[in-house]
């Protein structure tokens, strides 16, 4: 029986011999020398060191020219076979895990997110010290948790987030995700906790990151002597026990906004308004706003408790201007041009003009060719260019969205933040609804005002 197998390597080896091979994968001609090797080495066992070291070779040739042409799958398969001919060989596991890793990045690009990490969990069975796949692992987590946010599924988020951590403990993005998410909780603690992280993790200025960690500095000064109460839907502090009167002085009016503006875009925040009632001074040291300003949004509705010493339609308008912009942002997180926040807002505090002095100031704005475009109105209104005439900003967005409604119903302020909410620019939200430009809109908005308003 040896005779005949060695009778049968020897015609093998006479017929196609180890320097034809050698040959063979000189120029890039691997199957032909791999299947020759194979033979051979099952014939002559593993004793024969030139043989198990030129398949060794030649198995890693194959799997080498695989990876560069995208065949992940003829790589691996290649790099399996060599690792049961040497399964204690950690170059070949390094290789596998290379192998795996460039197939996750590529099913992740093609929008595979599954098969992805499936792949990237066992590039890192084959080479746990791996650097770059945690971190593509954090980044699919924090995708996963931005798409839950969207959707309104805080905890979902959340847990996204702190997954991305484990893979990736100096994650700056998901420490600054949570950070902003437990702040909006009031979880000003855990809040910090993240924020800190982020500043820590780098000396790079991250937009936003520094304006936040001392907001939230400030108010976890504050909340240590404020109540909080949790009632339908609100989530509102205030200074000492001896304020529930004002408490229960905002509730109604808070519900009833919440309610209204819901049923007019069609959207219910899915998590709690956050709304803060400030004393004394604390409305000055605790929000970036205008001195004139009598309540603002920023995440949070924030109002001078002052404020309910006015009379009761004058709090009230301040209450659906504020809870429309929570509900606009809860529906459509950072996709709003600041135009159409506000005149949505304003929209919400009446159906008529109040006060009635802003339509004749725009007339007059219009007529003099000083209205702010609305392409300019795109950012926050605390952003406006320098020189920006404010009270002309806030009357001409308002006027854009009552024009809206006039010509085209109330139910067209649901459709213009739904087209928003799902990734329409204003732009094409402005065209898919009146058939115009922006610039042509604008136009139309300022002919209408004069029509009404000026006659």
């Amino acid at each position: 029986m040896y005779k005949a197998v060695f009778l049968t390597a020897l015609l093998l080896v006479q017929a196609y011999g180890l320097q034809d091979a050698r040959n063979d994968l000189d120029r890039g001609n691997y199957d032909p020398a791999i299947n020759f090797l194979s033979r051979q080495n099952n014939y002559v066992g593993s004793g024969n060191d030139e043989i198990a070291g030129l398949l060794k070779h030649a198995l890693r040739l194959r799997a080498a020219n695989a990876y560069r042409s995208g065949k992940f799958d003829v790589a691996v398969k290649d790099l399996y076979d060599l690792l049961e001919l040497h399964p204690n060989d950690t170059a070949v596991k390094n290789d596998i895990s290379t192998v795996y890793a460039s197939l996750g990045s590529e099913l992740l690009r093609n929008g595979d997110t599954p098969g992805a990490q499936i792949a990237l969990h066992k590039s890192l069975s084959y080479d746990k010290t791996r650097k770059d796949v945690p971190t593509v692992l954090a980044y699919i987590a924090i995708t996963r948790g931005q798409f839950f946010e969207k959707a309104g599924e805080m905890r979902q988020a959340i847990s996204n987030y702190r997954k991305a951590l484990e893979w990736d403990e100096q994650n700056i993005d998901a420490h600054i995700l949570l950070g902003r998410l437990y702040y909006e909780r009031e979880e000003h603690a855990l809040a910090k906790l993240h924020l800190r992280a982020a500043r820590e993790s780098t000396t790079r200025k991250i937009q936003g990151l520094d304006a936040l960690l001392s907001k939230v500095d400030k108010e976890f000064e504050t909340a240590r002597t404020y109540q909080t109460v949790e009632l339908d839907g609100f989530i509102v502090r205030f200074e000492g026990n001896q304020r529930y009167d004002l408490f229960y002085q905002l509730v109604p009016d808070l519900q009833s906004s919440r309610e209204r503006t819901a049923r007019v875009l069609e959207r219910t925040p899915r998590i709690p308004l956050t709304v803060i009632l400030y004393s004394g001074g604390q409305f000055q040291r605790n929000v970036d706003a205008p001195d004139w300003a009598a309540g603002t949004y920023d995440g949070k509705i924030r109002i001078r408790d002052v404020e309910l010493g006015r009379p009761t339609s004058e709090l009230q308008r301040i209450i659906k201007h504020e809870v429309a912009h929570a509900v606009i942002e809860s529906a459509a997180r950072k996709r709003v041009p600041g135009w159409v926040h506000e005149g949505i807002a304003k929209y919400m505090e009446g159906n008529s003009w109040d006060p009635p002095q802003d339509v004749h100031y725009l007339v007059r704005g219009i007529k003099a060719q000083k209205v702010p475009s609305l392409v300019a109105m795109n950012t926050t209104f605390g952003n406006l260019p320098a020189g920006t005439d404010v009270r002309l900003a806030y009357a001409q967005s308002s006027a854009a969205i009552r024009y809206m409604t006039a010509i085209y119903g109330e139910p067209v302020l649901a459709e213009f933040i739904s087209l928003l909410s799902s990734g329409r620019t204003v732009v094409q939200a402005i065209d898919t609804i009146t058939f115009q430009d922006l610039g042509s809109f604008q136009k139309r908005v300022n002919e209408w005002v004069l029509w009404e308003y000026d006659r």
